[in-house]
């Protein structure tokens, strides 16, 4: 399966450089190939990280349980975004299975931890873009425009205590 992900990849790195657009490749729990920054390595390591990238995400991370600032360190050199959104996990049973469901948090109240994942970001010298994951499904946009700019105040209240 890795070597067959890495064909498709060697595809997007060619129109990458035909294109000057870098395809990045996202962190994501569950069953994907780039489950974790471990996994996503097997996956870009060799490309050239100017056309083939890392979209680490910190919820995704959290949740799969790689320490944020060991994930970040292994793909320092292939990072070109990061996703910013806390996400919990809770054991549900479902037909008379147990099993675990994935949703968004409020930033603070998910898995992440934000000190942890901010000196990180710091320690690999990543200086951006990052991308804020307002993902509050059900909820009318007004409101979502309102938690995401409490996730950003969130974010930045964490970044001076951190600096």
């Amino acid at each position: 399966m890795v070597k067959t992900c890495k064909g498709y990849l060697e595809g997007f790195q060619k129109l990458s450089e035909q294109t000057g657009v870098q395809s990045v490749v996202h962190n994501h729990s569950g069953q994907s190939m780039g489950l974790n920054s471990s996994a996503v390595m097997h996956l870009v390591d060799g490309f050239d990280p100017k056309h083939v990238g890392v979209f680490a995400d910190a919820g995704h991370l959290s949740i799969c349980g790689e320490p944020i600032e060991m994930a970040l360190n292994i793909v320092k050199g292939y990072v070109s975004v990061i996703a910013l959104k806390d996400l919990y996990r809770q054991r549900v049973v479902r037909e008379g299975r147990s099993t675990w469901q994935i949703g968004v948090a409020r930033m603070g109240e998910g898995f992440v931890d934000w000190v942890a994942a901010l000196k990180a970001i710091d320690a690999i010298g990543f200086d951006g873009p990052v991308s804020f994951h307002s993902e509050y499904g059900g909820e009318p946009p007004e409101s979502v425009l309102d938690l995401a700019r409490v996730d950003v105040r969130y974010i930045d209240r964490v970044r001076g205590k951190s600096d």
